[in-house]
């Protein structure tokens, strides 16, 4: 008999279940599913923006807000041939997020996104460390970054790991970047003598596996920006679901609102 590890949540004792194969065949179904979806928009044949896709009524309101400054975040839900696809012992945390960049353009949008070395100071109090371990500016698309990052609320979260970035020019005022997480890490003890890595896989599954869609387009109003996340994490149990299940949900939407507002942050000044 397997004895499984056991992790403490706000006092509460867990077993913490390993991901299982059935759990990340599920979620590379959904993902499949989703990028069919990505793919149409970056080809042309759908519209690759939330805003764009909503009720008249929705999209006079999302203006408003965007263009008084903030972030909309709205969850999304893919469907395979109009059925949910379930993930058996974990949970798929889908967002999208959009801001409005007024009066700037794109290219100054990506030096900032790839401008890798100051993300601490950019996206804090997210992102803890950065380093770039493959920059392509001139030859290339294809950036590898390995980034730290850290997450406190009701638990506290630190994870580190590669992320493979992608940039694709889709015409002379639209951009698209495909961010893949790889080789992640969740950090024990971060900051202390018996710091350690342990891989995500056999760790609590705040974060198993990580996705991010990102598209810029200049509009007469500025620079729209729009990133679109997929997180797999385990699904937290009933018995302190009441405890921490919000708080881990809420990671994925506000993680992702915060990169959009750090870059809106960053171009201001």
């Amino acid at each position: 008999m397997r004895i499984l590890p056991v992790v403490a949540v706000a006092g509460v004792l867990l077993a913490v279940p390993e991901l299982a194969p059935a759990t990340l065949k599920a979620f590379d179904r959904y993902v499949s599913v989703t990028e069919l979806r990505i793919h149409a928009e970056r080809a042309g044949t759908a519209a690759p923006f939330w805003i764009d896709r909503q009720s008249d009524s929705v999209k006079a309101s999302a203006w408003q807000k965007l263009r008084r400054g903030d972030v909309i975040a709205e969850p999304l839900e893919t469907r395979d041939n109009g059925q949910a696809i379930e993930v058996p012992n974990g949970r798929i945390h889908h967002w999208v997020a959009t801001t409005l960049l007024p009066g700037v353009q794109i290219d100054r949008v990506l030096a900032v996104v790839r401008d890798y070395d100051h993300y601490p100071q950019v996206f804090a109090p997210l992102m803890t460390r950065a380093k770039a371990l493959e920059k392509n500016e001139k030859q290339g698309d294809r950036d590898v970054v390995t980034l730290r990052t850290s997450i406190k609320k009701l638990i506290s979260v630190v994870m580190e790991g590669d992320y493979v970035m992608e940039y694709a020019r889709l015409g002379p005022t639209r951009v698209a970047t495909t961010t893949i997480a790889t080789n992640l890490h969740q950090v024990i003890n971060e900051g202390r003598a018996d710091e350690r890595r342990e891989p995500t896989d056999r760790t609590e599954g705040y974060l198993w596996r990580y996705r991010m869609y990102c598209t810029l387009e200049q509009r007469p109003e500025g620079a729209l920006d729009q990133c679109e996340s997929l997180t797999l994490t385990r699904t937290v149990p009933g018995l302190v679901s009441w405890l921490v299940g919000g708080t881990v949900a809420a990671i994925p939407r506000d993680s992702l609102t915060l990169m959009l507002s750090g870059t809106k942050k960053a171009l201001a000044k």
